[in-house]
């Protein structure tokens, strides 16, 4: 099985992980994964991530997902932008 969007699949694991009301998750390991979650950190929509090595040669991020009040801090997660079909947008749309 051939797997190209490790974004995608974080995406939906952390948001599977939180319908579960699960504490933490696992996902690939990626620049573009860790950047992204940087990103998530920063912004106070999870409490924290980091690098494990599951076994020799394969690395994961553990990523350790927020609660307030017992229910989710992410209350959607989507990607739009897809390798398949690419969304672009102006930087004055972003804000």
């Amino acid at each position: 099985m051939a797997f190209n969007d490790s974004l995608s699949d974080m995406l939906a694991r952390i948001k599977n992980a939180h319908q579960a009301n699960k504490v933490s998750t696992l996902c690939l390991k990626s620049k573009l994964n860790m950047n992204v979650l940087s990103v998530l950190k920063d912004e106070g929509y999870i409490r924290d991530f980091k690098n494990i090595e599951e076994r020799k040669g394969v690395n994961s991020i553990k990523i350790d997902l927020k609660y307030y009040n017992g229910s989710p801090v992410i209350k959607k997660i989507k990607r739009i932008s897809k390798p398949g079909i690419r969304k672009y947008s102006k930087i004055s749309e972003l804000k």
